[in-house]
């Protein structure tokens, strides 16, 4: 990772690019056990505000992440979640949250919590690999890096020749008084250390090397693989969690109170979390109950919570040695804490859980997952959502990520989305295959999905967002627009007829017709058909759709739609006959049989400054038949096969595709 340590503010400086997170050529654990070298300082902050309260971080995943990249980021959360009482959550209306984005720095985060609004994560190119999110969340947990310690030079040596220039800021050390060691050592094998070469000037210069051998070898360093054991104590230690209990993630399992059947000690307090994939819902069943009886359960108790931490709702409180009742979650958590105080000597208990997917979800937004995500779903699932939202709205449905094994006809796994709350209302969608499906909205406030898993392949899933929607336009007040109103999907935005423009509100129109021929026309405007005249054409200049791709690379296909209106594909007759016959191009043609076009004959074209490398075109052959026809046909053409190629080769095309006509 790739920050430093600002004097001034809690902040972070970060690298330029980050090479030291992704450098992971360490080997597994060093067996440093028997070492008798004191090492006492390590790289945790010493500010407690910085420590994220009750160890709970909300968290934003901006939408320029694919995903695959989501998932991943999932993956490393979970990895926390699992060996700490850290938990991570998707912010809802919380002050101070991460979110994940990208930066000119690359690979960077600030260390510990920000506080006062959100906090950035940048995961830049090359950075999305589970080992470098995880060191990452290590910053943001509240973690500097290991060789900054104020004692490293009793552990490593640094060969500041071999250092990138420019790059010297990340081996300087931490001041005392910004860490904290807890009473742990210097790790080796953290994944917050740097590698040996990490900015050197050459893959074969150390930038660093630890002082001593262990066992004849020197400890490896800078693995980006899983967290140390170092990394899980100190993470422990400086979020203060309980001694006893433990994070579950798996669709089953089970756990019990210390000693079970043997008897608890007195002043216990465990804490397990279970936590299983967003849709699903948890089975919880007691085996057996033998805990000291007091009224209200006083004293020794078991307790349940239906989510994430110890604030949410009580399901229960449970002594004695009465069964209690199944519980199910109304989510996809359960917190249990189990506290002793009586110096009584019973058995315990010991309990069994179980996920389920599928159910009523009574919710204004969430998420809804397939089974196991970010993991592959498991086989032979078959699992039903009815999605309900209050009462004059709709639900509205997004897909962050979609991966099922893909069939033709999607008899195998599929995922089926209906407009009401059964099996047997209108359909909306019979979905399998690795592109996501467009959004939806039902036309009521219900919506019924179902996911079905066969016995033999089995893929990521799919990740959702589901959120009540209102058509904003469809209210008396039009929204506060002035004239038009656009209703999209979770949104809304104002429009003017033609003549007028949107003013700096976004709601209110100014204007008259006469700006219909000035150079402010908007965009909405530009495409309107004016009465009795031919439809508005645009001269497009080369280098003005060099310059929009190359800013603005487009990924779905209505951003291809709105830039291929953009640079103005309406083109005039006399640009295109000018166009054909520029010496420029002709290189670039294929003749063809007399009163026909072709368009780049099955060949590859590869631009003179080599600027998106070399492209295939389908061959399109048209007959042409009289000059009025001409400029029409050679358009159609043009979109037509700029369409059927689209991405990020518009400007290649457009510039290298031209025909000759003969």
């Amino acid at each position: 990772m790739d920050v430093k340590k600002n004097d001034s503010s809690n902040s972070s400086i970060p690298d330029s690019a980050n090479r030291s997170s992704g450098n992971g050529n360490a080997k597994d654990d060093s067996v440093l056990a028997g070492r008798s070298l004191l090492r006492r300082r390590r790289a945790a902050t010493a500010r407690p505000e910085r420590v994220w309260p009750d160890g709970i971080i909300p968290y934003v995943i901006s939408s320029n992440f694919s995903g695959s990249q989501r998932a991943i980021f999932k993956q490393a959360m979970r990895h926390w979640e699992k060996h700490t009482c850290v938990t991570f959550i998707e912010r809802s209306t919380e002050e101070s949250y991460i979110v994940f984005t990208i930066r000119p720095c690359g690979c960077c985060s600030f260390v510990g919590r920000r506080g006062g609004g959100p906090q950035a994560i940048s995961i830049g190119k090359n950075c999305d690999k589970f080992g470098i999110v995880v060191h990452e969340l290590g910053h943001v947990i509240g973690f500097w890096h290991e060789h900054t310690r104020p004692d490293r030079d009793e552990h490593v040596d640094i060969f500041r020749e071999n250092i990138q220039p420019g790059q010297e800021y990340n081996f300087i050390k931490m001041e005392p008084d910004d860490v904290d060691s807890l009473g742990e050592v210097y790790d080796f094998d953290s994944i917050m250390h740097y590698a040996r070469n990490t900015f050197s000037r050459g893959i074969y210069l150390d930038t660093m090397l630890p002082k001593f051998e262990v066992d004849g070898i020197r400890p490896p360093i800078g693995q980006r693989t899983r967290l140390s054991k170092g990394d899980i104590a100190q993470t422990r230690k400086l979020y203060k969690c309980p001694r006893c209990g433990e994070s579950l993630q798996d669709s089953t399992g089970n756990f019990s109170s210390p000693g079970f059947p043997n008897g608890y000690a007195a002043y216990l307090h465990c804490i397990w979390r279970i936590s299983v994939t967003p849709g699903e819902k948890i089975i919880l069943n007691f085996t057996s109950m033998d805990l000291y009886r007091s009224h209200l359960c006083w004293y020794d108790h078991v307790e349940i919570r239906d989510g994430y931490w110890r604030n949410a709702p009580l399901k229960g409180r449970f002594c004695g040695d009465q069964l209690p009742e199944a519980i199910v979650s109304t989510d996809s958590r359960l917190w249990i804490e189990f506290s002793s105080s009586s110096n009584w000597v019973g058995k315990g208990f010991s309990a069994v859980y179980e996920a389920i997917c599928g159910g009523d979800v009574r919710r204004d937004s969430g998420q809804i997952e397939s089974p196991n995500y970010p993991d592959d779903y498991r086989p032979n699932k078959v699992c039903t959502w009815k999605i309900i939202v209050p009462q004059g709205f709709h639900v509205g449905l997004v897909f962050q990520s979609f991966e099922i094994e893909k069939h033709d006809n999607c008899a195998y796994d599929y995922l089926e989305l209906r407009d009401g709350d059964s099996e047997n209302s209108p359909l909306l969608g019979h979905f399998c295959g690795y592109a996501k499906p467009d959004d939806i909205k039902s036309s009521s406030n219900q919506l019924w999905m179902k996911f079905v898993s066969d016995g033999s392949v089995n893929k990521a899933g799919f990740a959702a967002n589901f959120f009540k929607e209102i058509d904003e336009c469809s209210k008396p007040d039009n929204g506060h627009c002035e004239q038009r109103c656009v209703n999209t999907l979770g949104s809304y935005h104002c429009g003017c007829d033609p003549g007028y423009e949107l003013t700096p509100d976004r709601r209110s129109c100014a204007g008259d017709t006469k700006t219909c021929s000035s150079k402010r026309i908007t965009h909405e405007r530009a495409w309107q058909k004016r009465p009795g005249r031919p439809r508005r054409t645009t001269v497009v200049d080369d280098r003005r759709i060099l310059s929009m791709v190359k800013k603005n690379p487009f990924t779905t296909s209505s951003q291809e739609k709105n830039t291929l209106q953009e640079v103005g594909m309406s083109l005039s007759k006399s640009t295109i006959k000018r166009r054909l016959h520029e010496s420029k191009h002709r290189r670039f043609t294929t003749r063809c049989k007399q009163g026909q076009i072709r368009l780049c004959q099955k060949t590859q074209i590869t631009s003179g400054k080599a600027l998106f490398g070399r492209l295939k075109l389908r061959s399109t052959c048209t007959r042409m038949t009289g000059r009025k026809k001409y400029g029409e046909g050679l358009e159609q053409l043009m979109i037509q096969s700029i369409q059927s190629v689209g991405t990020v080769k518009l400007m290649y095309i457009w510039q290298k595709c031209m025909v000759k006509f003969s």
